[in-house]
């Protein structure tokens, strides 16, 4: 199949989407869902299901980049899709997602599809990271980059500068483009892991590495200069910008680090 765009999910959900969009279960190897019957799942074959926990929405990519016949291979969640202009129907809402003709028009001009940029007012990138959530992970990562891969560093430590960056580990990308990124990107997290001794943390804390992925999405697409297409983001989450606004300032107060996710 030319085009894939892999619906990673955790928990039950229904969907009537174009034939390019597969559902596919993160952690299948943990966790069974009620309706996952036709659903891809990540643990078979070459895979890190079982990593789940801590990876979140990586371990559905790695199955299928691993596993796939495609030409352009997509990640969306099951609460969150590029906008675009072909009816789908989501627990029972409707919306519209990118076609199959708007991902060949897009990727005949770009080499990948990103969410359009969020934007920190008051933090950059790194202190936002730092504030709310663990920093070991940053130390981490700054550690490994400075080890093997110091071309990257001038672009790590740009996170201290910049304040908007492409989240959720959500892409659609030509085929040749992944096969780079994702030989850069987990030797690179399996090396943090490798550093990081998180048993004590909380099941929220544990998915580190899906939020340093996040960033260096960035730190890769900006230093090889990478031609990309920003999309809007559909999210099915009622009242998320107030939830993190809150927690935010909880954070920038009191001091208090993000325990737990908004969905």
């Amino acid at each position: 199949m030319e085009n894939v765009v892999l619906v990673c999910t955790h928990k039950d959900f229904t969907c009537k989407l174009p034939d390019i969009y597969k559902p596919i279960v993160g952690g299948a190897s943990l966790r069974k869902l009620n309706n996952d019957k036709d659903f891809l799942k990540d643990n078979a074959g070459d895979n890190i299901s079982n990593k789940n926990p801590y990876y979140s929405e990586l371990t559905a990519l790695y199955w299928g980049y691993k596993h796939l016949d495609y030409q352009n291979l997509g990640l969306v969640h099951y609460r969150r899709y590029f906008k675009g202009q072909e009816r789908a129907i989501v627990n029972g809402k409707k919306i519209k997602v990118l076609s199959n003709q708007q991902i060949n028009d897009y990727l005949s001009h770009y080499d990948l599809i990103v969410p359009k940029k969020r934007h920190y007012v008051i933090e950059t990138l790194y202190s936002h990271y730092c504030r709310t959530l663990r920093s070991e992970p940053m130390v981490a990562l700054e550690s490994v980059l400075k080890k093997n891969y110091p071309e990257y560093l001038d672009e790590f430590y740009n996170l201290k500068k910049r304040r908007s960056a492409h989240m959720f580990n959500m892409m659609i990308a030509k085929k040749e483009f992944l096969d780079r990124y994702l030989k850069f990107l987990f030797p690179i997290l399996k090396d943090i892991e490798s550093k990081i001794d998180s048993s004590s943390w909380n099941q929220y804390e544990k998915r580190y590495m899906g939020s340093v992925s996040e960033l260096l999405l960035d730190i890769y697409l900006r230093k090889h200069n990478i031609n990309s297409k920003e999309e809007r983001v559909i999210e099915f989450i009622r009242f998320a910008t107030l939830k993190k606004g809150i927690k935010y300032l909880k954070a920038k107060i009191f001091g208090k680090k993000y325990l737990n996710s908004d969905k």
